[in-house]
């Protein structure tokens, strides 16, 4: 699997190509009246002129929310995750939580890892958001679609297997029958010699 992180905006050279060519796209709102709309409108122009017209690589995209405040409602969140589904839109269940840390770059005397594009961030750090639970949620999705891929290519194999078997059989019986024709054919034309040369 291979995690590409984009720009947030679909001006930047390249962002388009680039999300045409992934086979699956997590996209992270936040419960902000002007990220929702932004957002919405970015990924419901994606679901329907590259997902669901084919035109692309993309397979599937799924919103998650990210820099949620605990203190607010879960209802809130339950409330706008219905109104994508209206709009035909996926959102995973797992909540990234806002956090100062994210914000916290790799410090030179050392100490747990926050934010880093090379070291893996802290293990607790990464409990404590969710990073885990949000990773593996991920994972289970990914599993899924590839056993339904493989199970698809296994039925596509079957099925020409089994029409490979019927065509032999097919071929085996026609090879047979025509045998068996030609020595019909010739035991008539031996029968009909002997009668013939006793006549004679």
């Amino acid at each position: 699997m291979v995690l590409f992180d984009l720009p947030g905006t679909m001006g930047s050279d390249g962002v388009i190509a680039a999300i045409s060519a992934l086979d699956y796209l997590f996209v992270p709102i936040k419960a902000d009246r002007l990220v929702l709309e932004s957002t919405l409108n970015f990924a419901t122009t994606i679901n329907d002129r590259l997902i669901k017209t084919g035109l692309s690589s993309l397979k599937r995209l799924y919103l998650f929310w990210n820099m949620v405040d605990r203190r607010e409602r879960t209802t809130l969140y339950d409330i706008y995750q219905q109104g994508f589904s209206l709009l035909g839109l996926d959102c995973l269940q797992t909540r990234i939580p806002v956090r100062s840390n994210f914000t916290k770059d790799l410090s030179s005397t050392g100490g747990p890892v926050y934010r880093s594009t090379l070291f893996a961030p802290d293990a607790a750090f990464t409990r404590e958001c969710g990073f885990d639970m949000f990773m593996d949620e991920i994972m289970g999705i990914l599993k899924k679609i590839a056993k339904k891929i493989v199970a698809g290519s296994m039925a596509v194999m079957m099925a020409a297997g089994l029409a490979g078997t019927y065509e032999y059989h097919s071929n085996a019986m026609q090879v047979q029958a025509a045998e068996q024709k030609d020595k019909d054919t010739q035991e008539l034309k031996e029968t009909a010699e002997n009668v013939l040369a006793d006549h004679a």
